[in-house]
């Protein structure tokens, strides 16, 4: 059996199956909603098939919470951010080296909201399933690269912006580094200065939810 895949927005996927062979079609495919499987005979000695199978790629599932943080049902990622306003959970981590200095992470440019601003060290959604520390522990290791820190709740608060609505929890740890960045969403990192962050504020560096933190939390 021969197999060959091609991803964009959706997986496709070429299989050659001889006729000797029982193939088994997952019931997911088999209910898709464009015609999921399309039988092309091929002309050779012995018997085979090409089968083309399209599979759209699944969004990121979110869990809706309400304000007191019980989930309530889920959405996907899309959802949430198209101004339905469906209250979904992230986490954050401020990461403060022994000096004092606070870790920020700048964003890729190829990031849809924000692209190159600074933002804090890790920032994440929840997936559905998962509990907080779950979520953190996942989004800690794919954005910078650590297991060894022990986190501090600072606390939980509502955010709204033109397009979602988030239930944030925010977490402090202390940590020299070094860090690793994994999951290719961020393009450089670095310790910034009290003095230095002061400067940048309400300048277009800094994210707008990780300045209102700063203020926030006292941490400027």
């Amino acid at each position: 059996m021969a197999h060959s895949f091609c991803v964009s927005r959706s997986i496709l996927l070429s299989v050659n199956v001889q006729v000797l062979s029982l193939v088994l079609l997952p019931a997911a495919i088999l209910r898709s909603t464009t015609p999921p499987v399309a039988f092309v005979p091929t002309v050779s000695a012995n018997y085979r098939y090409n089968i083309v199978v399209q599979i759209p790629l699944m969004s990121e599932i979110f869990p809706i919470v309400t304000p007191d943080g019980q989930v309530v049902g889920q959405a996907s990622r899309a959802h949430c951010h198209d101004g339905s306003h469906l209250l979904h959970p992230v986490v954050h981590l401020h990461v403060f080296s022994p000096s004092g200095e606070l870790y920020l992470q700048r964003r890729a440019m190829h990031k849809g909201l924000l692209p190159g601003y600074w933002d804090t060290a890790v920032g994440g959604h929840v997936s559905f399933g998962e509990s907080i520390e779950q979520a953190l522990a996942r989004e800690v290791a794919e954005e910078i690269g650590i297991t060894d820190y022990v986190p501090e709740h600072v606390e939980t608060y509502r955010y709204d912006s033109d397009r979602e609505s988030e239930m944030v929890h925010v977490f402090r740890t202390t940590y020299a580094g070094p860090f690793v960045w994994n999951d290719g969403e961020v393009m450089d990192g670095k310790f910034w200065s009290l003095d230095e962050l002061r400067e940048a504020m309400g300048k277009g560096i800094l994210t707008p939810n990780l300045e209102m933190e700063l203020l926030r939390f006292g941490f400027i």
